[in-house]
């Protein structure tokens, strides 16, 4: 459950993080149903399926600047590593990323439906070449898993997604403190590229991961992520 948290709240763009300044990102506040959905509807962005995340654990992962979109067969509930390398997301064409993607079952070549992050570690003592280990950690995703850790707007627990017909459902991360600047745009390529598909039909959900009022004081005063 650890290594599937991270993914939620580290954020990356294109392999690398993006400086606080180009993001326009400001300090944490605490956010409401009502700003959120607000802030969403400002940029164009609409969805019935509005998440946040727990508060437990959040100050244990890093978070960098932008998020990851998370794409999951509604009837597996297997992930799809579409424009993921190497355990980061880093889509050579964005805007194509889900407008050309097959229903799960006449995928001929299906996607990987876990994420592969390599590595290599200087043992303690030794710094030269021959001495280099090569680490490899495997994440591996279900939808269930995922559900498991998000909550409402109101911090009630997600008994089920929501899908009707829907073939996928496009989980897309983002925070209003990171700003609008770079995050919007690249919410918006990803949201429009998963409604344009003619092939299938995906589900959009916005997975908000703000400081939240249902978290408590307590919880929105441990819970601070300073620059």
């Amino acid at each position: 459950m650890t290594r599937l948290f991270v993914l939620l709240i580290l954020f990356v763009t294109s392999c690398n993080t993006i400086a606080r300044i180009g993001y326009g990102a400001k300090k944490q506040k605490t956010e409401s149903p009502e700003t959120i959905k607000a802030w969403l509807a400002k940029q164009g962005l609409h969805s019935d399926q509005l998440f946040s995340i727990a508060p437990e654990n959040y100050l244990e992962y890093t978070i960098g600047t932008q998020s990851s979109p998370l794409l999951f067969d509604l009837k597996s509930g297997n992930f799809l590593a579409l424009g993921y390398t190497n355990g980061k997301y880093c889509p050579k064409d964005i805007d194509k990323s889900y407008a050309n993607v097959l229903p799960y079952p006449l995928l001929k070549v299906k996607p990987d439906s876990f994420l592969v992050s390599e590595s290599l570690e200087t043992p303690a003592g030794y710094t030269g070449k021959d001495k280099l280990r090569h680490h490899t950690d495997t994440t591996v995703f279900t939808l269930e898993k995922i559900r498991g850790l998000i909550r409402t707007l109101n911090g009630e627990p997600v008994t089920k997604m929501a899908g009707g017909e829907a073939d996928y459902i496009l989980i897309l991360p983002f925070a209003i403190y990171l700003g609008n600047r770079i995050q919007a745009k690249d919410l918006k390529k990803y949201y429009y590229s998963a409604l344009s598909n003619r092939f299938s039909k995906i589900l959009v959900a916005f997975l908000n991961v703000d400081k939240q009022q249902w978290w408590g004081d307590q919880w929105n005063r441990t819970n601070t992520i300073n620059y």
